[in-house]
């Protein structure tokens, strides 16, 4: 299944832009090859699941880069539709990411904005080199609160001194 999804300021067409005009936000899903379009007018991620996990994201603003980011594995979105009707929308995995990262551009957020880890950047000829498609989405792990993130690590730490 192929999936493409466009916020408004990535979309060139007219039409397109006559309708982000009468929008806040708008986003255009194709899911393969434009047999089915969804447009979602002030699309807002209204609820996370528990698990998060790694994705190696690229976008069409910068074609030839990956960048390592952290997502949520299910995300809701509450959005509506272009006569005003609201709508509901529960994503996984890979839609729930591209569903984050399209809501991300509406709100002038990169995906190098959400760089995570150790060397989170690759140049997409370099990175498939080695490493297999599938490897661009890693194994949802749970979510820690901050303050257990830190409790853990400082009790690893300790554990290792002793």
């Amino acid at each position: 299944m192929k999936i493409v999804i466009l916020g408004a300021g990535q979309v060139g067409s007219t039409v397109a832009e006559s309708l982000a005009s009468e929008a806040n936000d708008l986003t255009v899903v194709d899911i393969d090859g434009a047999k089915q379009r969804l447009v979602m007018v002030n699309p807002e991620i209204t609820d996370v699941g528990p698990k998060d996990f790694l994705v190696w994201d690229d976008c069409f603003s910068f074609p030839d880069l990956l960048v390592r980011v952290t997502r949520a594995m299910q995300v809701t979105v509450a959005h509506e539709d272009l006569k005003g009707r609201p709508h509901t929308l529960q994503c996984e995995g890979p839609m729930a990411e591209l569903m984050q990262h399209e809501i991300d551009h509406l709100d002038g957020i990169l995906a190098v904005d959400r760089a995570v880890g150790l060397d989170p950047f690759a140049f997409r000829s370099e990175w498939e080199k080695y490493h297999l498609p599938a490897e661009r989405y890693g194994v949802p792990y749970p979510r820690e609160a901050p303050d257990e993130a830190i409790a853990t690590r400082l009790r690893s730490v300790a554990a290792g001194a002793s």
